[in-house]
């Protein structure tokens, strides 16, 4: 079934979708055609109750089986909608805790600073952040003498 023909449909069969989601949980087909509604669908007062209900479910999803790939990716996109700088923090959290990839997490933040979407707490976190790389690179050059 190739889901992005049906494109005009999103907001219709969203919920039958969503519904399907959570009844047919390992359906792959299932999990695209929503992650197409959040990507292709745009973000107004008449889809926001839907784009919702989805970001949740796969959050869920993602976040309980440590699919942390999706997970970012479905941030990604939320971000892209909301552009909050919760979901940046969020995303930052994952990298560093998660992923132990700290310079993801230090450049998923600066996204904040360059969009102007940015709060104390995502700029206390950069600032935490820069100087865990500036050590990690400091370690690196010690070891690498």
């Amino acid at each position: 079934m190739d889901f992005f023909q049906i494109r005009g449909d999103f907001l219709k069969s969203g919920p039958i979708f969503c519904e399907l989601f959570q009844t047919r949980s390992e359906d792959k087909d299932v999990e695209q055609y929503l992650m197409a509604i959040i990507q292709h669908l745009p973000l107004s007062s008449k889809t926001k109750e839907l784009h919702t209900q989805i970001d949740e479910l796969l959050e869920a999803r993602y976040f309980a089986n440590n699919d942390y790939d999706n997970l970012l990716r479905l941030k990604q996109l939320s971000y892209e909608r909301y552009k909050t700088p919760e979901l940046l923090l969020e995303s930052a959290n994952i990298y560093s805790q998660k992923l132990e990839q700290p310079e993801m997490a230090f450049l998923t933040l600066l996204k904040g600073v360059e969009n102007n979407t940015y709060n104390t707490e995502l700029l206390e976190q950069l600032e935490n952040l820069g100087n865990i790389i500036s050590s990690l690179d400091d370690v690196k050059e010690i070891y690498q003498d």
